[in-house]
C-alpha cells in the first residue's frame, strides 16, 4: 500500500479555496514524501516565509488520505499554536482532524482522552500521556532540540513515533554537536544518540567529517533562500520601535519587584 496519496489529488480542493501552492512547496512536499518512503525523517529549513507549515501540513493530509487512523503530533510554542490551528484548517482539505492540547492543569486533564496537536510547554509536563502510536512528529522551532540532553529532545525520543519532521530556520550554526543532535532525531539508524556513536562521528578525521556533515545536508536537510525560489517577494525586515512603560505598567512592575525582595 501506498504511504501518501498523489499531491494532484488534493490540488483541485486546495485551488477551490483560492490557495496556489508555489513551485517550491511542491518540491517541499515531495521531499519529506521521499525522506519517509526512505525510511527516515528530515530537516525543512526554508527562510521565514517560504511556507513550512503549509508544507508540513499538506504532508499529512497526504498520509491521512491514504491511512485514515494515522495519528500525527505536532509540538510547537505556543506562541504559533494559532497559527497552526489556522494552516491545519486551510490546507488540511478536511482530512485532518485537529485536536489543540492546552490550558490549565485542569482544562488539561478534561482533555487527555483525546489527542493530535500541543505544545511543547505542555508536553514537558504531560509527556507520560503521549504513550500512543504516533506515525509522523512535527517539532516546530527545532532548535529547542539542538541538545541530546535536553529534557524536550529526550521526551520526544522516548516516543512511540515512526518518523521525525524538524522545521527550523538554523540547522547549521556554528556546532556540529548540535546539528548532529537534528540528525539523530532524522535517522536514528544512522545517527545513534549513544555517546559512543556521538563521540565517534566528532572524532572522524577532517576530510571524513566534512563529507559526512556534507551528505548528511543533501541526504536530511532542505533549505532554500526568497532570494532563490521566490525572487518577487520582498526581504524581511526588522523593525525596532522603543517606547516607555505606561503608569500602569510602572505600577505592576514595581510591585512585582517589591513582592520578589519581600
Amino acid at each position: 500500500m501506498k504511504q501518501f496519496a498523489d499531491l494532484k489529488t488534493l490540488l483541485p480542493i486546495l485551488e477551490s479555496s483560492d490557495l496556489k501552492l508555489r513551485q517550491h512547496q511542491i518540491d517541499g512536499i515531495e521531499t519529506v514524501i521521499k525522506w519517509i518512503n526512505g525510511g527516515h525523517g528530515g530537516i525543512m529549513a526554508d527562510e521565514m516565509g517560504l511556507g513550512k507549515t503549509c508544507q508540513a501540513v499538506i504532508t499529512l493530509a497526504l498520509k491521512a488520505k491514504v491511512n485514515p487512523s494515522a495519528q500525527f503530533l505536532i509540538i510547537c510554542p505556543l506562541s504559533v499554536i494559532e497559527h497552526w490551528e489556522n494552516e491545519i484548517i486551510r490546507f488540511g482539505c478536511g482530512l485532518l482532524n485537529l485536536f489543540v492540547y492546552k490550558g490549565y492543569k485542569e482544562a488539561r486533564e478534561d482533555l487527555r482522552s483525546e489527542f493530535s496537536s500541543k505544545t511543547w510547554n505542555y508536553f514537558r509536563m504531560d509527556e507520560y500521556y503521549f504513550d500512543f502510536p504516533i506515525e509522523i512528529v512535527i517539532i516546530d522551532e527545532a532548535h529547542s532540540v539542538k541538545s541530546q540532553t535536553s529534557q524536550l529532545h529526550q521526551m520526544i525520543r522516548h516516543q512511540k513515533a515512526n518518523f521525525h519532521l524538524l522545521l527550523t530556520g538554523t540547522p547549521i550554526q556554528n556546532d556540529i554537536l548540535e546539528f548532529y543532535s537534528l540528525l539523530s532525531l532524522s535517522d536514528n539508524k544512522s545517527f545513534r544518540e549513544s555517546d559512543s556513536a556521538r563521540d565517534r562521528f566528532l572524532r572522524l578525521p577532517r576530510k571524513e567529517l566534512e563529507k559526512k556533515l556534507k551528505d548528511a545536508t543533501e541526504k536530511y536537510v532542505l533549505r532554500r533562500l526568497k532570494s532563490e525560489v521566490c525572487k518577487e517577494l520582498p526581504s524581511s525586515e526588522e523593525v525596532i520601535l522603543l517606547h516607555s512603560l505606561t503608569n500602569f505598567q510602572k505600577q505592576l512592575y514595581n510591585a512585582v519587584l517589591v513582592s520578589n525582595h519581600g
